[in-house]
């Protein structure tokens, strides 16, 4: 201590060069309380950008299911040569030479699914189902 004193009384004969260090310096009661309110700022940031990427992450992985899904339904109609596709059916009460039958058709081909005995409320209806 008695060395820095004598350093600190002794006169300057030139300055052999100047610069800005870190060093540790204490801080004032307000200071104190500013680095405190700004630390639960930066912990609550912290704790919502983690949320945000979590739900970012879950968000990429969904994407990207949903298109393994697309990829997957576009490789199977390629390896059939077929898909499934809305298409509209009719129902009608035919008659046939067994009879009164419901027959359920394909509008686009008019191929018949298929070809049943009508129930008795069909029967007295006697309008297209």
């Amino acid at each position: 201590m008695d060395k820095q004193l004598d350093q600190l009384q002794a006169t300057v004969a030139g300055r052999v060069s100047e610069g800005k260090m870190w060093l540790l310096c204490e801080l004032s009661e307000a200071e104190l309380l500013v680095r405190g309110d700004d630390l639960a700022d930066a912990v609550k940031d912290i704790a919502a950008e983690e949320e945000a990427q979590t739900a970012q992450r879950k968000a990429m992985r969904d994407k990207l299911a949903a298109m393994r899904s697309q990829a997957a339904r576009l490789a199977q109609a390629v390896k059939d040569k077929a898909e499934k596709r809305e298409v509209l059916v009719v129902c009608d009460l035919v008659s046939t030479a067994e009879g009164e039958m419901v027959r359920q058709m394909r509008s686009d081909t008019r191929e018949i699914l298929f070809l049943r005995k009508p129930t008795a409320r069909e029967l007295q209806s006697g309008i297209k189902l």
